[in-house]
């Protein structure tokens, strides 16, 4: 019998790099990542309450003014970009991951799955560094390889990785549930136009 998944996907585009981890390792890491949780909380819920009153905004404004809302997303767009090259250099001086610039991913609630250049055994666990665009949120989780399969395409030969996180905070799985759907809703809209 097939397992159903509990979360959905989307495929999209993010920051990720990953390194192996012993479990040893990966309590500590979530030890660690458990007690400055709340030191980010507050940082995290403003700059998505931003983002959410930013679109609002700009349906509102499109329907009268539809050449101000487009001005407003272009420069909308560029501080994203600036925060998005910020992120991910804050993230490239980490030693020992793999991975490394916006790769295309499947992620969802439940794991992330990915591409990569080496071969990963089932049941190794792996720390995950991601940042989600446009919010530039950064999650860091642990996860457990339960997919790695040899590939190829027209790019050449690669390993195709799916995880499941063993251990990602409460608000970032909300985060990335939230991402999913604002994600899919916004291709709906799109495929509508």
């Amino acid at each position: 019998m097939e397992e159903r998944r509990q979360y959905y996907r989307i495929d999209d585009r993010i920051y990720l790099q990953f390194r192996q981890v012993d479990a040893n390792e990966a309590d500590w890491g979530i030890a660690r990542l458990r007690a400055s949780a709340m030191q980010n909380k507050g940082v995290f819920d403003s700059l998505l309450g931003m983002e959410t009153r930013l679109t609002a905004l700009l349906e509102s404004i499109g329907r009268d003014l539809p050449d101000v809302a487009n001005a407003i997303k272009v420069i909308n767009n560029k501080v994203d970009l600036v925060a998005q090259t910020l992120a991910t250099r804050a993230l490239s001086g980490e030693d020992d991951f793999s991975g490394g610039p916006n790769q295309d991913v499947s992620i969802g609630g439940g794991g992330c799955a990915f591409s990569c250049d080496k071969s990963l055994q089932v049941g190794v666990l792996l720390e995950l560094e991601m940042v989600l665009f446009p919010a530039m949120r950064h999650v860091r989780a642990y996860g457990k390889v339960v997919d790695c399969r040899a590939e190829s395409s027209e790019r050449g030969n690669f390993y195709s990785v799916g995880t499941e996180f063993t251990y990602l905070s409460e608000e970032d799985r909300d985060f990335i549930v939230s991402h999913v759907l604002t994600s899919q809703s916004k291709q709906l809209r799109n495929a509508r136009i």
